[in-house]
């Protein structure tokens, strides 16, 4: 997977090698001169880098600071991101449980715990990816469970898909 740093880095997640790189144009000639091991033996890291319960936070401005954010729950099939603001992360979550979650953080993303989450009647067709517009959050679900059936066509069109937040109960103290 691919992240476009507000430096004019390039950020690549490696899933079999198990690292994510930083490659740099260094003299604005639009070829990157430079490449940077930011992180390592992280196997597996695709795109949203979630690893035994845990965020990584990468510093973009000081990529080599790498920090883990502590959350309340194992989320199996995380595979996208959207940071929607300074204190909310959105997590899209596929490969049969389907569902979009809502993470809030209160220390700084040191650690992050359910806020929201769509419903199971929502109907995600293996979503994979958010983004925001004009305060609203569309998923895309992008249908890949049908690319490994051999009995399915897979589709030529994806739906986007607002996501309807129901807020998760605080519990009683």
């Amino acid at each position: 997977m691919l992240y476009q740093g507000q430096n004019g880095s390039l950020y690549v997640t490696r899933r079999d090698a198990g690292d994510v790189l930083m490659l740099k144009d260094v003299d604005g000639d639009n070829k990157f001169e430079d490449l940077v091991t930011v992180l390592y033996d992280f196997k597996g890291v695709h795109g949203i880098t979630i690893k035994d319960e845990y965020v990584y936070k990468i510093d973009i401005k000081n990529p080599s600071n790498v920090q883990k954010v502590k959350l309340d729950q194992y989320y199996l099939g995380a595979d996208g991101l959207l940071l929607d603001d300074n204190t909310h992360l959105t997590l899209v979550v596929n490969g049969g449980n389907d569902k979009i979650f809502r993470l809030e953080s209160t220390d700084g993303w040191q650690s992050a715990k359910l806020s929201a989450t769509t419903l199971a009647s929502d109907r995600f067709s293996y979503p994979s990816t958010a983004t925001r517009f004009q305060n609203n959050t569309w998923i895309m679900n992008a249908k890949f469970s049908e690319l490994v059936d051999s009995n399915s066509v897979p589709s030529k069109n994806f739906a986007i898909q607002k996501a309807a937040f129901k807020p998760v109960p605080k519990p009683k103290e």
